[in-house]
């Protein structure tokens, strides 16, 4: 093993500190102890060895009015530090130990040196004491087991702040509850009572000290106490223990804090269930007065808890380990996991008046759209860890019972699981949510956040993916392996864009109003919210959907339901100039539009020169552009193909030696079977041989012939 070393002097030396060598005064001389205004005390032994001293040197140029040093003897020669303090396991002596151990006389602790000298002076028929640090240094390696059993009256400094007397009487109640000790503390005035006589009679009180905010036993006696001091010290009391203050002690704290290593800068608590950051951590600590540096230094150097990342995985412990990275599990099994309903639960009115809701008025009364929710809600239940890649969303007029049914999905789900967002939160920049919660209520979506290509992004991410990556600010991305579950609402005609075979959106509008519904039951809401807060009922909706449920087989995790309003919203999402394009398609009103397929750069040129006639043109003049055609193409219902893995040699009039690549825009059933065949396409398009619809017309009278 490495030998320890020290800094002293800008200098590492080995630590070995050694009592004061017998008969030695030379550190008289070498530290200047002689001279005015600059006092000693030692620390000794249990045998009255001299570990160290503690110089003070009262002067003006000191802020605090005084120097102190410590001395003490390492590796054979006098330094300035008290060396014994960096000896592993070492515990600090009581001021005058060696006598301390020695005597049968009660004991007298103040505080400092000074102040116990005067106060033996005092106090004869009492063993005066102290210890080396400050007031509140007695929680930090000082060894109290000297007094146990022992009868201990206590003397503060009487502090402007009251820290001194906050410190005694914790080092009181310490006392007696860890060492039996029959300890009390004497009752004294505070500094505002005692202030005025002590500036009018110690005329010497800021003669080093200007600021000074405290008087004591080392002060110059105030008339009020002379010939009273022994009257004083029997004045004693017990205190009632402080109720602690938060943030106060980091060492007691210790436990409570993760450091996630991939941020940086974050911590996780575990008493309150919220991330902090470093700096917060810091601030928040200075509260505690043992502690030295940084608090966030003392987590490290105190081997903290540590993990790499944060995630939601039901069914894994709180910290796991996976494929070498450790987690912190922020996931909370809800509280109805563990509890059983009533035999008869399904008679339960209030479980009757939820499930009722959410056929009747979120479902509107179709049995398909209910047993998809209710599919829904058990499969959320019954399988956390998978990944629903859809969200629910609920389109109706304000309060028919949205945010009711949102209510009763966070007391299943989990409170603490749960997080009630708007939509720009949900798709912002930063999104500090996604480290506290996996379930994701939105309750106003609103069309405007659509028109983002990235807030689509974000939403298609954040629906069905399995990593994210989340921007917390002055914090560096982090990622997240876990899947998110959303469920939305709003009261928009046309809440958001819908693309053509989107699959991520269970998509529901309510027709029902809040008065129509009122107008058959004026209590219907009174008791909706009643069936809310029933604990019975909730008991009874999470074991129904988690056990009882009857899923359909065509139940899916990874595409959303079709519905009427999801049809009509996707069309209601089509850019206009894709519906313009649409008629003229239907009414072929361009020439390149008399056959099946197209050219798509013919068709271009053709589009462009007649809009220009056409006031009803979406798109302004000269704005049109080719990409246009491309997402009209690509988005449209009917599924437009090439009719050829390669352009086709003859097809253009204008240039018959030019390949050009044609677009099945017409009767796609019939030319799938000639895909490639450019015998038949050039039939159609140039020779004109092919008509399909005679075709088609023969094909129809032929099958109505059969089947007769």
């Amino acid at each position: 093993m490495s030998e320890q070393m020290i800094n002293i002097a800008k200098q590492l030396v080995p630590i070995k500190p050694t009592p004061f060598p017998p008969g030695d005064k030379s550190y008289i001389d070498l530290f200047h102890l002689n001279k005015e205004n600059v006092f000693h005390y030692f620390y000794t032994s249990k045998v009255g060895e001299k570990l160290w001293l503690v110089k003070i040197e009262y002067t003006k140029t000191a802020k605090s009015g005084k120097i102190v040093t410590q001395i003490s003897y390492n590796d054979g020669r006098y330094v300035t530090k008290n060396v014994w303090s960096y000896v592993e396991g070492f515990k600090k002596p009581f001021y005058r130990l060696h006598e301390l151990l020695n005597t049968d006389k009660d004991i007298l602790i103040v505080e400092g040196e000074k102040k116990c000298e005067q106060a033996q002076q005092y106090f004869p028929d009492l063993f005066c004491t102290t210890w080396q640090g400050g007031r509140g240094s007695w929680k930090n390696g000082l060894d109290k087991s000297v007094l146990k059993d022992r009868k201990i009256i206590l003397w503060n400094d009487i502090d402007a702040d009251g820290k001194g007397l906050e410190q005694f009487e914790k080092l009181c109640l310490h006392l007696k509850s860890e060492y039996n000790c029959n300890a009390a503390l004497v009752k004294l005035p505070t500094f505002k009572q005692i202030k005025a006589e002590i500036i009018s009679e110690i005329p010497d009180y800021y003669k080093y000290k200007k600021d000074k905010q405290s008087y004591d036993l080392g002060d110059k006696l105030i008339s009020s106490w002379e010939g009273k001091l022994q009257n004083m010290i029997k004045d004693t009391y017990v205190p009632e223990p402080r109720s602690e203050i938060e943030y106060s002690c980091i060492e007691k704290d210790l436990k409570q804090y993760c450091y996630i290593t991939e941020t940086e800068k974050i911590y996780y608590c575990l008493k309150t269930k919220r991330f902090i950051k470093k700096e917060a951590i810091n601030q928040l600590y200075k509260r505690d007065e043992h502690l030295e540096g940084l608090a966030t230094n003392y987590l490290q150097r105190n081997n903290c808890r540590v993990v790499d990342r944060v995630t939601f995985r039901p069914g894994a412990e709180a910290f796991f380990e996976d494929k070498g990275t450790k987690y912190l599990n922020k996931y909370a099994i809800p509280k109805y996991y563990h509890l059983k309903p009533a035999a008869d639960y399904k008679d339960n009115p209030n479980f009757t008046i939820i499930r009722d809701h959410i056929k009747n008025v979120l479902a509107n009364g179709d049995e398909t759209n209910f047993r998809r929710l209710e599919d829904i809600i058990a499969s959320d239940l019954r399988h956390p860890h998978k990944n629903r890649k859809y969200m629910v969303v609920f389109n109706s007029s304000q309060g028919v019972g949205k945010s009711w049914f949102f209510d009763v999905l966070r007391k299943l789900y989990g409170v603490s699981n749960c997080v009630e967002l708007s939509f720009k939160q949900l798709t912002g920049q930063y999104q500090n949510f996604l480290f506290n919660h996996c379930y994701l209520f939105v309750n106003e979506i609103e069309s405007s956040g659509f028109d983002d290509r990235g807030r689509r992004a974000s939403l298609k991410t954040l629906v069905d993916g399995e990593t994210h990556y989340v921007e917390i600010k002055n914090v560096d991305l982090q990622e997240m392996n876990c899947h998110y579950t959303i469920w939305g609402a709003t009261n928009e005609t046309i809440p958001m864009f819908m693309a053509e075979k989107e699959r991520r959106t269970f998509y529901l509008e309510i027709s029902k109003t809040k008065d129509e519904i009122e107008a058959i039951d004026p209590d219907y809401y009174a008791k909706l919210w009643k069936a809310k807060d029933d604990e019975t009922a909730l008991v009874a909706a999470y074991h129904y959907y988690r056990y009882d449920h009857v899923t359909a087989k065509d139940f899916t995790l990874t595409h959303a339901p079709e519905t009427e309003a999801k049809l009509e919203l996707i069309e209601a999402s089509r850019p206009q100039y894709q519906k313009y394009i649409d008629k003229i398609v239907e009414q072929r009103a361009l020439v390149c539009l008399k056959k099946d397929f197209v050219n798509m750069n013919t068709f271009f040129e053709e589009l462009v020169k007649y809009s220009i006639e056409d006031d009803l043109c979406p798109v302004a003049r000269g704005k049109w552009r080719l990409n246009h055609l491309k997402q009209w193409r690509t988005n449209h219902p009917l599924k437009h193909f090439k009719m050829s893995n390669e352009g086709i040699l003859g097809a253009d009039p204008i240039n018959p030696n030019k390949r050009i690549r044609l677009w099945c825009l017409y009767n796609h059933e019939l030319w799938k079977e000639y895909f490639g065949n450019t015998e038949v396409i050039l039939a159609h398009l140039v020779d004109g041989i092919i008509n399909t619809e005679r075709l088609i017309n023969q094909s129809n009278k032929k099958e109505a012939i059969n089947d007769r």
